[in-house]
C-alpha cells in the first residue's frame, strides 16, 4: 500500500522537529529515512504510525492506500512497528511473542487457535527460527531477538511496516548480516516498508529509495545511486561518506583551486570571483610523481595507512589543506611513496558547489 504524507510539521516546545514535510512512498517500496540525530526522521515515522500527532494544519494528512488515516487511532491503522530495543515479552516464548498480536484481538476478529498456530509457524520459518519456538528471549542472540520482533510485527498482517533503527543496538557484523536478511525478506513479502536509520551504509544497501533529512526538512529523495553520485546539496555529499574539501574560485566559467583548473564551463552563469567549494571522495583522487595536467594539486605525504583493502594516504596541499586519498595496493607499490615525499594529487571526479548550489559535476 502506498503512503502519502502531506505538509507534516511537528513542534516540541520551541524545537521544530518537522517543517512542512511531504513524502510519497510507492506500494511495495522499502524506503530509508536517513539523517543525523535531530533531523526529524523518527518523528515522521511516529506520525505515520499514529504514535505522535502532527501540528494542527488543514493541509496536513497521512494517506495509506488513498485513505486518510490522520485521525485514526493507532489500533485501527494496521501498522507493524519494530523498535530498536526489540520490546519482546521476557516471560513469553518466541512462539507466544509472535502470536501475541493475534491473541489479543477482539473475539470477533481473533483467528482460531489452529489458524494462529499455522500463521506463527509460517513466520518462524520465514525468519529462520523454527527450532527456537519454545525458547525465551533471554536465550537468543540480539540478531535473533530482532528477527522475532519483526515476525511479531508481521503476524498481524499490517498494511505497512515501520522500522525505527532496528539494528542500532547490534554489533557491526550482526547488523551487516541482518541488513542482507531484511533485503531478502522484503523481496519475498513486498510489504511497503519505512526504515529509519542514521547509518549511511545501511540505507544505501537496503533501501529502494533513500530520503535524506536535515533539520526537519527533506534534503533529497532518490535511489541509493542517485543520492550518492548526484547529491543535491553540500549536506548530502558530506553526510554520505568521507570527502575532501577544496576551496576554489570561479574564473571565466571554470573552477580554479590554486593553479589547478577543475571542470569546463559551468552550465549556469556564475560571476567571476565567486567562491567555490569542491568535494572529492578519497577514491576519486590519484597520486602522481610528476604533474601531468592542470588539474593536479602539489602536496606532501604526511601519513600512510596500508592495513585494509585500500591504502589510505594522508597529505597536505600547498595551501595546507588536508587531503585523504585511497589507493589500491598495486597502485601504492607502483608509486613507492613515503611520508615526506612531494607529489601531485590529481582530481578525477568532483562535485562543485557555489553558495550551496550544485554548479558542476566534474570528471576526467
Amino acid at each position: 500500500m502506498a503512503i502519502d504524507a502531506r505538509h507534516v510539521s511537528k513542534t516540541f516546545a520551541h524545537f521544530n522537529a518537522l517543517k512542512d514535510v511531504s513524502l510519497h512512498i510507492q506500494q511495495g517500496e522499502l524506503v530509508a529515512l536517513l539523517g543525523p540525530s535531530g533531523s526529524g526522521k523518527t518523528t515522521l515515522l511516529r506520525i505515520i504510525a499514529g504514535l505522535d500527532a502532527p501540528d494542527p494544519n488543514p493541509e496536513t494528512a497521512v494517506f495509506v492506500n488513498e485513505e486518510d488515516i490522520s485521525r485514526k487511532p493507532l489500533s485501527e491503522r494496521r501498522v507493524g512497528f519494530v523498535f530498536q530495543h526489540y520490546a519482546l515479552f521476557r516471560h513469553m516464548t518466541v512462539f507466544e511473542n509472535i502470536a501475541f498480536g493475534l491473541r489479543v484481538r477482539p473475539s470477533k476478529l481473533r483467528p482460531s487457535a489452529a489458524a494462529i498456530r499455522s500463521k506463527v509457524n509460517e513466520l518462524l520459518e520465514l525468519i529462520q527460527l523454527g527450532r527456537w519456538a519454545s525458547h525465551y528471549p533471554s536465550q537468543l542472540s540480539g540478531g535473533q531477538r530482532q528477527r522475532v520482533a519483526l515476525a511479531r510485527a508481521l503476524a498481524i498482517e499490517p498494511s505497512i511496516l515501520l522500522l525505527d533503527e532496528p539494528f542500532g543496538a547490534l554489533d557491526a557484523r550482526v547488523r551487516q548480516d541482518l541488513r542482507r536478511w531484511l533485503r531478502n525478506l522484503h523481496s519475498k513479502i513486498h510489504i511497503t516498508s519505512v526504515l529509519v536509520t542514521h547509518d549511511q551504509e545501511e540505507a544505501l544497501e537496503v533501501a529502494d529509495r533513500v530520503v535524506i533529512m536535515n533539520h526537519g526538512r527533506i534534503e533529497q529523495v532518490g535511489t541509493p545511486d542517485e543520492v550518492f553520485h548526484r547529491p543535491a546539496s553540500e549536506f548530502v555529499v558530506t553526510f554520505l561518506g568521507n570527502v575532501n574539501l577544496f576551496h576554489g574560485r570561479v574564473e571565466s566559467g571554470q573552477t580554479r583551486v590554486g593553479k589547478a583548473i577543475l571542470g569546463g564551463h559551468h552550465e549556469s552563469a556564475v560571476p567571476d570571483g565567486k567562491s567555490a567549494r569542491v568535494f572529492v571522495r578519497p577514491y576519486e583522487l590519484e597520486i602522481e610523481r610528476q604533474q601531468t595536467n592542470g588539474a593536479s594539486v602539489p602536496s606532501r605525504v604526511s601519513r600512510i595507512q596500508s592495513a585494509g583493502s585500500m591504502v589510505r594516504v594522508e597529505l597536505s596541499s600547498e595551501h595546507s589543506e588536508d587531503i585523504t586519498v585511497e589507493l589500491t595496493h598495486d597502485r601504492f607499490r607502483d608509486l613507492s611513496i613515503q611520508p615526506g615525499d612531494n607529489v601531485f594529487v590529481r582530481v578525477r571526479d568532483a562535485r562543485i558547489f557555489v553558495a550551496d548550489q550544485p554548479v558542476d559535476d566534474y570528471s576526467i
